[in-house]
């Protein structure tokens, strides 16, 4: 530790409880506050997906069609048959929140069973009605 209350860190010149600025100019054009605000409002929120970053994610459509062909199952079935991938509970809450399945959790065994709902049968049958548009090669 310096005497003017500072600390040197890989050749910076830290204040302490200062901030750490490493750009050439910071003490002649300091960042605006306005932008100080901005990037510190965007690392607090996280950013709301979007209905369609939340299809596009891998599986999902493989979920909601073999729900469409199998439902109700296990959620257990669907990790053996579909992927055990870390994030499968989350890609499971995105269909619920987007209405197109729900999960009951029965009580005797702790388990949850999966269900699509009939605006999750709609959307499989578009899917499937464009796997078969791009298949037919018209």
């Amino acid at each position: 530790m310096k005497t003017d209350g500072s600390e040197e860190v890989a050749g910076i010149k830290v204040p302490i409880g200062g901030k750490v600025e490493t750009r050439k100019d910071s003490e002649e054009e300091p960042v605006p506050e306005e932008i100080l605000r901005l990037l510190s409002e965007r690392k607090k929120a996280p950013a709301e997906r979007t209905v369609l970053e939340k299809i596009e994610a891998r599986h999902v459509m493989r979920i909601l069609l073999y729900l469409d062909k199998l439902s109700p199952v296990m959620k257990t079935d669907i990790y053996n048959d579909i992927s055990r991938c870390s994030n499968m509970a989350g890609k499971l809450q995105d269909l619920v929140e987007m209405g197109l399945i729900k999960l009951y959790t029965t009580g005797h065994v702790n388990s949850s069973v999966a269900v699509i709902t009939p605006k999750g049968r709609e959307v499989a049958a578009k899917v499937r009605e464009l796997i078969e548009y791009i298949e037919s090669g018209e």
